[in-house]
């Protein structure tokens, strides 16, 4: 007897492999969260049955943002709590990453003007625009809230805003 819902028969056949292949990959992120926490799967992250789960996952929300994958599938991705989200938004969470990393470690803020990270990241440029944003009214709440609470400030010094660069 054919299962409509899945494409298989109840023997055990699978007569749709690109929805198995799915199945397996996503149940793979599923133990992946289990495990870790989280669903930030490093690039070189393999499975023991050798699913590389981030370009799996970049795949995923490719076809999310393009429109093209199912309902269902974007349901099941949202629980496990996968976020599409585009080229600006990942750099700026690397960002955020690296900076709070280093109030953590030094305990403040202090980023020389001209330091890059080996990814080429420039966190004192990115430290200025979210304080410009912040002083115009055009960062989010949400924002504001993750910078403060990774104890980034917002302002210099006693209040001193910081001031324009060219650019």
């Amino acid at each position: 007897m054919l299962n409509v819902a899945n494409g298989s028969l109840l023997l055990g056949f699978v007569f749709n492999l690109h929805a198995e292949a799915w199945e397996r990959s996503r149940c793979a992120l599923a133990i992946y969260r289990e495990t870790n926490g989280h669903v930030n799967v490093p690039k070189t992250y393999r499975t023991a049955d050798g699913i590389n789960l981030w370009i799996w996952i970049d795949g995923q929300r490719r076809a999310l943002r393009k429109g093209k994958l199912s309902p269902e599938r974007e349901a099941s991705l949202m629980a496990l709590g996968v976020v599409v989200n585009n080229p600006k938004e990942r750099k700026w969470e690397k960002t955020f990453a690296v900076v709070a990393a280093l109030v953590k470690a030094k305990g403040h803020t202090n980023i020389p003007a001209r330091y890059r990270t080996p990814e080429g990241l420039h966190p004192y440029e990115w430290m200025c625009d979210q304080r410009r944003a912040f002083r115009n009214g055009r960062l989010s709440d949400e924002r504001i809230a993750r910078l403060t609470a990774a104890g980034i400030p917002l302002t210099v010094g006693d209040g001193q805003r910081l001031p324009t660069t060219p650019g």
